[in-house]
C-alpha cells in the first residue's frame, strides 16, 4: 500500500509540475501564444481539480469504511454482555488511517483551492490581455480610417490641381 501511495503522490507532483510549466509558458508567451495556450492550460487545471476532487472523495470513503469497521469491532460482545474492544494494533491502524485520510482530504482541498485560484488568475490575465489587444485593434482601425480619409483628401486635392 505504501508503494501505491508513493506512486500516486509522485504522479500528482509530476502533474503539478506540468501545470506550473503550462502557466509559465502562458505568462511568458506573446499574445498569439497566450491565446493558443489558454484553453489547454484551463483544461489541464480543470482536469487536475477533477482528479483532486475524486481523490478527496476516495479518501473520505476509505475513512468512512475504516471507521465503520472499527465501530463494528467495538460493538460486538460475547454472551456475558461484555464489549470486546479492538486490539491495540487495530486501534493504532484505525488512528493512522483516520489521520492519513484527514491529511489527504485537507491536502486535496488546499490543492484544489490553489488550482482554482491559479486558474482564475490566468483567466483574469487573459481577459486583460484580450481587452488590451481589442483596444489596440480599435486604435489601429481608427488610425487606418484617418489615413484613408487623408489619402482620399490628398487624392482629391491632387486631381483638382491637375485640372
Amino acid at each position: 500500500r505504501t508503494l501505491m501511495f508513493e506512486a500516486i503522490r509522485a504522479e500528482s507532483a509530476a502533474r503539478r509540475h506540468e501545470l506550473v510549466d503550462l502557466t509559465r509558458a502562458l505568462k511568458a508567451g506573446d499574445e498569439a501564444t497566450r491565446l493558443r495556450l489558454l484553453n489547454r492550460t484551463m483544461k489541464a487545471f480543470q482536469k487536475e481539480v477533477e482528479r483532486l476532487t475524486q481523490r478527496a472523495i476516495s479518501a473520505e470513503d476509505a475513512y468512512a469504511q475504516q471507521l465503520a469497521a472499527a465501530q463494528e469491532l467495538k460493538g460486538h460482545g460475547d454472551e456475558g454482555g461484555t464489549v470486546l474492544g479492538p486490539s491495540e494494533a487495530a486501534l493504532k491502524q484505525r488512528e493512522e488511517v483516520e489521520a492519513a485520510a484527514e491529511a489527504a482530504a485537507a491536502s486535496d482541498r488546499d490543492a484544489a483551492t490553489r488550482t482554482g485560484d491559479a486558474l482564475r488568475e490566468a483567466l483574469v490575465e487573459a481577459e486583460e490581455r484580450a481587452g488590451a489587444t481589442e483596444r489596440q485593434r480599435a486604435a489601429a482601425e481608427h488610425k487606418a480610417e484617418e489615413l484613408a480619409r487623408a489619402l482620399k483628401a490628398s487624392t482629391s486635392e491632387l486631381e483638382t490641381t491637375r485640372r
